[in-house]
């Protein structure tokens, strides 16, 4: 088995057994847009569920949204494929995405301290955008 897989099966165990022990909160929840208003908590904010196996992230609107692909939904299904304790490595579930050199697109869901950013795996870590912060409510703790 290669190191990378490894790493993959070390970081899969972790986070199912972080949603068995509750610890996903920080990322369920409702959030909107800091930037794009018709997508701002006033106006189509989203719901995060998390699901622990196998490992899913919903991401679910009352109006359909762009996504970043181009296509319109009102729900977004990612397989969870990596987690740490600030960030979740996705990628989603209807799409085949490759990146610039033909390589499989992952997005990373990364914590902020207003909520959340999205970065891709094949851009430097510190390039975050559309930024994403909590509705109506203080980031739970454990």
């Amino acid at each position: 088995m290669r190191y990378s897989s490894l790493i993959f099966v070390f970081l899969s165990l972790s986070w199912n057994w972080a949603i068995a022990q509750g610890q996903q909160e920080p990322l369920a929840g409702t959030f909107g847009s800091v930037h794009d208003p018709d997508t701002s908590c006033a106006v189509n904010p989203h719901q995060i569920t998390l699901m622990s196996s196998p490992p899913h992230a919903f991401l679910t609107w009352s109006l359909p949204v762009e996504l970043a692909d181009g296509s319109r939904s009102a729900e977004a299904v990612f397989d969870i494929v990596a987690s740490d304790l600030s960030s979740l490595t996705l990628r989603r579930e209807d799409q085949r995405e490759l990146t610039e050199t033909g390589e499989p697109l992952y997005r990373i869901l990364r914590l902020t301290p207003r909520g959340y950013c999205w970065g891709r795996a094949d851009w430097p870590s510190v390039r975050c955008e559309d930024e994403q912060e909590r509705c109506n409510a203080v980031a739970p703790s454990s």
